[in-house]
């Protein structure tokens, strides 16, 4: 581990994140403007961990010893990059991202969504609840299409998509979604299938099958 980063833990760790949850994270203490300013020089970049060899096979270590998930959401709330947020996105949950995006603001949100790096069920979410411009990429244009049509023939989206089996440290990318509902998925419903054909998403079964769970024709 670098000093900067162990500097950052230290510092974290003093503050005593525990029980965090989406109607709570943006209460948790983010220190003093000065531990702050040190901490986001150690978590702005580099690496948590690496392969190392060890005889005649390479393992995993971790330079990072705390709680990786309130890590990364303490990381975004303090001020790390778009870029550098999306790479610390797997460590953590979707429900406790959701209101620190938003704590960023709309310009970095929409910076977030843009990126097709982004997880889907959290760009859906941001695209809806922010009313931001819709992603112009494959990913999230399929992702939102595979939400609508399940939403739209009535099944339960958060059964459907997710799955509660995580690493103790890396969260497994089908737990804690939170894909849109179907009144979400009908709210600019339209929208998102032009921009689908725009950017020459093929117009599959999936598409029909939305359309038809909506009952709605493209104009």
């Amino acid at each position: 581990m670098n000093a900067n980063l162990a500097k950052a833990e230290v510092i974290f760790t003093s503050l005593n994140w525990n029980n965090v949850t989406a109607d709570n994270i943006l209460q948790q203490p983010l220190g003093s403007k000065e531990q702050q300013k040190i901490a986001l020089l150690g978590l702005k970049s580099g690496k948590w961990g690496d392969y190392v060899k060890v005889s005649n096979t390479f393992v995993w270590q971790d330079y990072v010893k705390c709680n990786k998930a309130y890590l990364a959401l303490y990381a975004i709330r303090i001020g790390v990059s778009v870029s550098r947020a999306l790479k610390l996105a797997h460590y953590t949950y979707s429900s406790l991202l959701l209101p620190v995006i938003i704590e960023r603001g709309e310009n970095y949100a929409q910076n977030f969504v843009q990126q097709a790096s982004a997880p889907t069920d959290l760009a859906v979410q941001l695209v809806d609840r922010l009313n931001l411009v819709i992603p112009k990429n494959q990913n999230y244009i399929g992702g939102w299409t595979l939400y609508a049509a399940v939403a739209m023939r009535g099944d339960d989206v958060v059964k459907h998509f997710s799955v509660a089996t995580h690493d103790a440290d890396v969260v497994n990318p089908f737990y804690d979604k939170i894909p849109p509902n179907i009144a979400q998925c009908q709210r600019r419903f339209i929208e998102h299938i032009h921009i689908a054909i725009a950017i020459y998403t093929c117009y599959t079964v999936i598409y029909r099958g939305a359309l038809l769970g909506g009952n709605i024709r493209l104009a």
